[in-house]
């Protein structure tokens, strides 16, 4: 059932990959998506503080198919609270207590997530 819950959701979010860093936080999706309240996320990764459908922590596979934001790291765009600064309350994430504005999971300043190409941090 999981993996049916997660295969599901990752195909809503390949469906809304015309969704991007580059586009303002005010303008509204031109794909047709549709904002979800912290109800409708589904399961929650509570290890790495982001709902289940896009832990790419738990689930390296879903880079391939999510979008990823690659001005902060290539992490999935609907977690990247730089560009997006809504989806911190929206999934409840767990933000980075050194205060980065990303997930705390997933930031890239704190070296939890390596940036492609590049050295983790120390």
């Amino acid at each position: 059932m999981r993996h049916f819950i997660a295969a599901v959701g990752t195909m809503m979010i390949a469906a809304a990959a015309g969704v991007g860093c580059n586009q303002p936080a005010d303008t509204p999706p031109v794909d047709g998506t549709v904002t979800v309240s912290s109800e409708d996320y589904g399961l929650y990764c509570n290890e790495h503080g982001a709902p289940e459908k896009f832990c790419t922590l738990c689930h390296p596979e879903l880079a391939e198919t999510l979008l990823l934001c690659p001005e902060h790291g290539n992490i999935p765009e609907d977690l990247c609270t730089l560009c997006h600064p809504e989806v911190e309350q929206q999934y409840d994430l767990v933000m980075c207590p050194e205060g980065h504005g990303l997930p705390e999971h997933f930031c890239v300043e704190c070296g939890k997530v390596p940036v492609p190409d590049q050295e983790p941090a120390a």
